[in-house]
């Protein structure tokens, strides 16, 4: 069993810390004149799927990505043009040794192997289903037709009809 070790948060030193095992603690704070104690915060999910915590300071309230607070307590901060990526590809898993930072085209490489990238309708942003797809594959009409009739951009039916886009589809690639 790992032991658990606790950093300070940076730019939060002396309000939070970060622990090796992926959690993050409020300290011991005087407000006034009661004692307030410190607790493990309770993680919240992201649509993006992963978890969050609000930290305060001076009233001022700031929503934070755990695996971002773990990655810069126990990693330093973070180098420009990089991110904090999970090794074994689980959001879940903030633990600091399945943290490090990387530039983002490292991440996608890294999701692509492990397979957790999110391709298609299951992106949050996408604004077409396989289906609709199939349609601007076999239709004729001129890109700019198509792409209003969809919701899209010209370049966008450009790139599905070369198979640039969606080509993880079977009738795409």
């Amino acid at each position: 069993m790992d032991m658990e070790k606790w950093l300070s948060v940076p730019g939060y030193e002396g309000f939070y810390e970060a622990s090796s095992l992926g959690r993050v603690r409020s300290l011991d704070q005087q407000r006034g004149h009661r004692m307030c104690r410190g607790r493990i915060l309770k993680p919240r999910p992201h649509p993006s799927g992963y978890s969050q915590v609000r930290l305060y300071i001076d009233r001022i309230a700031r929503d934070h990505s755990i695996h971002v607070l773990i990655c810069s307590a126990f990693h330093g901060p973070r180098p420009a043009g990089k991110e904090a990526a999970h090794s074994d590809g689980v959001k879940s898993n903030c633990r600091a040794s399945n943290l490090s930072w990387k530039t983002p085209k490292e991440n996608a490489e890294d999701k692509r192997r492990h397979g957790t990238v999110v391709r298609g309708e299951h992106h949050g942003r996408s604004k077409l289903t396989p289906i609709q797809v199939a349609e601007i594959i076999r239709s004729e009409g001129k890109q700019a037709e198509v792409a209003i009739r969809h919701g899209i951009s010209q370049p966008h039916v450009h790139r599905i009809r070369r198979g640039q886009r969606w080509s993880h589809l079977p009738s795409v690639g």
